[in-house]
């Protein structure tokens, strides 16, 4: 009787194990599960990223940077731009330019992640939304005029000129029309639809490959996504290392660093020296330009104020873009018997005791950069070049205000040099940094003849401190930046004739271009590929340690 009961005890034991374990399995096949995919993937998180999950993962509206990159994961683009600045075809199947600069682009066979197909519409819808949006694709359309459906697959974009480069500024994300304002039973707001990589599992905070992806399958299946809600808990989770990619483009002035591996992004942030070309202004002289362009060494700039993480500016366009790289000359380090020569050129021949350049009056050249204080980055790039120009002779000192007060410095004409930041857009126009009137055009002006010997110059003296009768300007060209630049976007001259008339001119002396880190695990065993358009270019592709 006692072995029956005891029989009988083991019997519903192993019962409840059969019963508990198959539920445990069936909950774990469910946990898989994304927003509308019907898809039964096992939840296999490869790499963790971080996101917020307050934020909106809609791309035009997602007010945090984490979500801006990982919503780009679930939007492809017409096209995107790779690390050298090409345009790389994602939606896009053919692109036809016509005389007029226009361009007509015909869509892949793609879907999206609901099975509808991808049409017109939806890339017309999209550039809508993109246009009104608080973004940076509102910024770079500016120039776009219209997108206009041609047919069920296909589109014409127009624009305000005909720009060889404007395909770059196509690389806003496509999401199905009229999704944008999608919501859950609760009336919580849902994610667009996209036709892109990966798609949004809300429950399980993590995408999931999109298996009718365009491209065909992913080697990435899976990416868990962290909730990190402040700059606090992006810091504590990076410091940790509990997400495997991290970028930043150095905004802010501290960088979280994270452990691991790390590879560099080209970013399309020029740092420059801004001049006062004034014609009462001693900077209108070219010759000064072309001796302050001299002193400076751009490799020393890149690496003891932007610690490595920028490249010395060869010329007005970043040194990775190829069209423009033949044609840029401006040296990496300092030459001083250029400074030499171009002082004499502007009647500053001989040097004082401390080896500063004075004129026949001996008077010194004097100047100032002007600078925001509010930025460690830019102050210590200002220190320096002070220093590199003193030990070419040109005697110069630094004026830290706050922001507010160099702003209105720089609209006020109250400097000699300034350092500044622009971020030029992917089709490379440099129309408003070195046209007269351009939005960030301080202190440029086009070259005009030199007054007859009788006229009476004046000076900025209370301005710049500089000393007075200096030589006035001389024109170097008859062509200034400006017409250039009609002519390029007219077709009449190449990107060649840009570079060269700018370095003859140097309405702003280029310093260096800016470029971002993106960190990694070391269980990432492919070196990403990461560029302005997509900081995630070719996750998709990577090769995870299988001990992850």
């Amino acid at each position: 009787m006692k072995k029956s009961k005891f029989l009988k005890l083991i019997s519903a034991c192993i019962c409840l194990i059969f019963v508990f374990c198959s539920c445990a399995n069936s909950t774990h096949q469910n946990e898989g599960k994304p927003e509308n995919s019907g898809s039964d993937t096992q939840n296999t998180e490869n790499i963790t990223l971080i996101y917020s999950a307050t934020d909106s993962l809609n791309p035009y509206r997602a007010v945090t940077e984490a979500n801006a990159q990982v919503s780009l994961l679930m939007f492809d683009p017409l096209i995107k731009i790779d690390s050298d600045f090409n345009p790389v075809n994602i939606l896009a199947e053919s692109i036809n330019k016509s005389e007029d600069g226009s361009l007509k682009i015909k869509l892949k066979s793609a879907a999206f992640t609901d099975s509808t197909p991808l049409t017109s519409a939806d890339v017309v819808f999209s550039y809508n939304l993109a246009k009104q949006s608080k973004t940076k694709y509102a910024y770079q359309l500016e120039s776009v005029i219209s997108c206009t459906a041609l047919g069920e697959r296909e589109v014409e974009f127009k624009f305000s000129k005909n720009d060889p480069y404007a395909v770059n500024l196509l690389d806003f994300p496509i999401i199905k029309a009229d999704s944008d304002n999608r919501t859950d039973q609760d009336n919580v707001a849902l994610a667009p639809i996209g036709c892109g990589r990966y798609l949004f599992d809300r429950e399980n905070e993590q995408l999931v490959a999109n298996e009718n992806y365009h491209a065909g399958d992913l080697s990435v299946k899976s990416i868990a996504l962290l909730n990190s809600p402040d700059d606090e808990a992006i810091d504590h989770n990076i410091s940790v290392g509990a997400v495997d990619m991290y970028f930043t483009d150095l905004s802010k002035e501290s960088i979280t660093r994270m452990s691991g591996k790390r590879t560099s992004v080209n970013l399309n942030n020029l740092i420059y020296l801004g001049a006062n070309m004034s014609e009462d202004h001693i900077l209108s002289n070219v010759h000064l330009r072309y001796a302050v362009s001299a002193a400076i060494s751009r490799e020393q700039i890149a690496k003891e104020a932007y610690y490595q993480n920028a490249v010395s500016a060869t010329g007005i366009f970043n040194p990775a873009f190829e069209p423009s790289s033949q044609y840029q000359t401006l040296q990496k380090t300092a030459d001083k018997q250029i400074v030499v020569v171009n002082l004499s050129q502007i009647g500053y021949n001989t040097f004082d005791s401390e080896g500063y350049a004075v004129n026949s009056k001996g008077k010194r050249l004097a100047l100032s950069i002007l600078v925001n204080e509010e930025s460690s980055y830019k102050k210590l790039a200002a220190t320096l070049l002070a220093k590199q120009m003193c030990d070419a002779g040109i005697y110069t000192t630094v004026t830290a205000v706050p922001y507010a007060e160099y702003m209105a410095r720089l609209a006020r004409g109250e400097f000699s040099l300034y350092i500044a930041e622009t971020i030029i857009l992917n089709n490379m126009d440099i129309t408003e940094l070195v046209c007269p009137g351009g939005s960030a055009a301080y202190g440029v002006k086009n070259p005009t003849p030199p007054p007859q010997q009788d006229e009476q110059v004046g000076t900025q003296e209370s301005v710049s401190q500089e000393p007075a009768n200096q030589p006035e300007a001389e024109p170097t060209n008859d062509i200034n930046c400006e017409q250039i630049l009609k002519s390029f976007y007219s077709g009449e001259c190449e990107i060649g004739s840009v570079c060269t008339i700018f370095e003859s001119q140097l309405p702003i002396i280029p310093v260096v271009y800016k470029t971002g880190i993106l960190f990694y695990s070391n269980d990432i065993e492919t070196t990403p590929q990461a560029t302005l358009s997509d900081i995630f270019f070719s996750l998709e592709n990577f090769k995870i340690n299988p001990t992850k």
